[in-house]
């Protein structure tokens, strides 16, 4: 069976570009948020923390989380 590709890695172009560019002013937070898409394959593995940091990094709202990934 293929393994199915992290969300890190099937998150969508647009939003990898909004990850580069807040690196800049919040790198710290930037990491956690790439470390949690990088160990998660499903939405529904990340943590409330990891949501919150995810969403907030990239400026979206929860409901919308699912919107920026890729699927297969």
């Amino acid at each position: 069976m293929k393994e199915k590709a992290t969300l890190y890695k099937r998150l969508k172009p647009n939003y990898l570009n909004k990850l580069v560019e807040a690196r800049q002013d919040f790198p710290n937070m930037v990491a956690a948020a790439e470390r949690a898409m990088d160990k998660n394959v499903w939405v529904i593995d990340l943590t409330v923390g990891e949501m919150c940091t995810i969403c907030d990094v990239l400026g979206i709202d929860w409901n919308n989380i699912f919107l920026i990934f890729e699927y297969e």
